[in-house]
């Protein structure tokens, strides 16, 4: 990837205690994911469609590694959602740091840094180079794409595409998941037969460390209440990975018609098919995650101390969003023009807060109901936060 990118120095994936960089097979078709996006911010909607498309898309595809694409500054500014009141871009870089340190481990991701459409080809150029070099050293190299379910159907598929996500952004899962509407030039959804093999190997190969990292990344609410004796947590982890990976329910694949060349794309569940909420609590009623959400969230927080705790567990790292969000320069009315405060870093002193109006007090007073666990969420974030609404109608009910 360095001579492809002509660049000796480039740091490529990020290395992991205990579990290998991607490394390229000979023999077999070696597959790369790419996906494409705003990411504006990224949200943890995006971080689940990337990783159960890299762990749970087919042990066949022999996939080695993930390459996240993020859109230009010009091109993210220019969408019609950036013209609502409270819409802002982060920068590029910023949005790869945040993909960077939102919790994706084991080194098989990369951040594409460079101009996607830049002189010379950008994207599509280097992808040509990589696969130039790949075949000089005597190895077979493919690439997938990753799309939200959303833009399955809309031509943005390639030959080979993954799509990935809730079935409430699946247009074609339909009745509650009992109708697959088929797509235009594409064939009936079919199941495909579930890989026993490939499930013992998610759930059981590897260090406890890097079995814990991938719970993590799959299915993050099930990290809860693991034992500390090494032995028993590694049962208990093999089998949450084996235990919530077969509720998913299976992969699906539709196969394209009007061409002679193998064409498909594979649908890869991350919510229970059937359910409105997902796997954590059956029956929730919740709003689509999605970048849109999260910019309006922000623009309604009222004290910069209460940001973080707004967009936890929304977006990819809460933390090191609210500083990108403090020195925007926009006119959001506590985040105001000319008063950003610049990360540093050594230690930094308390970011001084804008004057506490009435209307202020009442919203940190919804935020502490929120945080409260005896009480019912009741602010702007209420409706993503039913899970935990779910949780104590089963406090009452035991």
């Amino acid at each position: 990837m360095r001579r492809a990118l002509k660049d000796p120095s480039a740091k490529i994936f990020q290395p992991h205690l205990t579990h290998s960089p991607p490394t390229l097979q000979l023999g077999k078709v070696n597959r790369v994911i790419t996906y494409r996006g705003c990411f504006n911010p990224p949200h943890q909607g995006h971080k689940d469609a990337l990783c159960h498309a890299f762990f749970r898309a087919g042990a066949d595809l022999n996939i080695i590694a993930a390459i996240i694409i993020p859109l230009d500054d010009r091109h993210v500014s220019r969408k019609p959602q950036m013209e609502k009141a409270g819409a802002f871009t982060l920068t590029k870089d910023q949005r790869i740091e945040l993909w960077n340190t939102g919790g994706l481990v084991g080194g098989w991701h990369w951040c594409y840094p460079l101009t996607w459409t830049s002189a010379g080809g950008g994207i599509e150029a280097f992808k040509e180079e990589l696969l130039k070099e790949v075949r000089k050293d005597g190895f077979e190299l493919e690439f997938l794409t990753l799309l939200g379910p959303d833009h399955a159907g809309n031509g943005r598929a390639s030959r080979k595409t993954i799509t990935c996500g809730a079935k409430e952004r699946a247009t074609f899962i339909q009745d509650g998941g009992l109708t697959w509407a088929t797509l235009p030039q594409y064939g009936d959804w079919q199941a495909m037969n579930t890989d026993a093999a490939a499930l013992r190997r998610l759930a059981t190969e590897g260090s406890t460390l890097w079995l814990e990292d991938k719970l993590r990344m799959l299915y993050p609410e099930k990290l809860g209440d693991l034992s500390d004796d090494p032995t028993l947590r590694r049962t208990q982890i093999e089998r949450r990975l084996r235990t919530y990976t077969r509720h998913l329910g299976a992969v699906r694949v539709c196969q394209r018609l009007d061409t002679t060349r193998e064409a498909w794309i594979r649908f890869v569940p991350t919510r229970f098919i059937g359910s409105q909420g997902g796997a954590a609590f059956i029956g929730k009623q919740e709003m689509a995650l999605s970048s849109t959400l999260i910019r309006d969230i922000i623009w309604q927080c009222r004290s910069p101390r209460d940001l973080v705790a707004q967009i936890e567990g929304l977006a990819l790292n809460s933390s090191l969003l609210s500083e990108f969000i403090r020195e925007l320069d926009w006119d959001h009315p506590y985040f105001p023009k000319n008063n950003k405060k610049k990360r540093d870093p050594s230690p930094a002193s308390p970011v001084p807060e804008a004057p506490i109006s009435k209307r202020q007090k009442i919203s940190e007073k919804e935020m502490e109901v929120e945080q409260s666990p005896n009480l019912v969420p009741t602010n702007i974030r209420s409706v993503w936060g039913m899970q935990r609404v779910g949780e104590w109608i089963g406090h009452l009910l035991d």
